[in-house]
């Protein structure tokens, strides 16, 4: 059975892991690292994991911004539970959360050229806005 619950410091390296794939790798840099996670692991609770049988599966995070907004920041689920409902959860669970902070818009970011994810999104309601390019600095 899926349990979707917020996530805890424990539960960090494993979502870095779960996070190496292509659709979120960095413009510039490697792969978002552990210690970016624990900077979610906060009094907002806008980051929960999807546990199956005591393994994290999933995660989703963000995090609330001025204007009553949320930011959906990362969304992503292990490959062999894919397509299983887990997803339409976790973003459930976010949408709860939004509510009760009184946050009323939800913003998000996805990658064009995946049209599984692209699809994913339209599934739970989410509309699209007009095509950006992102830039990106790394700052040292």
């Amino acid at each position: 059975m899926i349990k979707i619950r917020h996530a805890t410091l424990k539960d960090c390296k494993k979502c870095a892991g779960l996070s190496k794939i292509e659709e979120l790798k960095p413009v510039i840099g490697s792969y978002i690292p552990e210690r970016y996670f624990k900077l979610f692991v906060d009094s907002d609770k806008m980051f929960f994991v999807a546990e199956y049988n005591n393994k994290i599966v999933g995660y989703i995070l963000g995090e609330p911004m001025k204007g009553r907004l949320a930011n959906l920041g990362l969304l992503t689920m292990d490959k062999k539970f894919r397509g299983k409902g887990i997803g339409k959860k976790l973003v459930e669970a976010f949408r709860k959360r939004c509510d009760k902070k009184k946050l009323n818009y939800i913003w998000l970011n996805a990658p064009k050229n995946n049209k599984k994810t692209l699809e994913f999104y339209r599934k739970c309601g989410f509309k699209e806005g007009k095509e950006y390019i992102v830039f990106a600095e790394l700052r040292k």
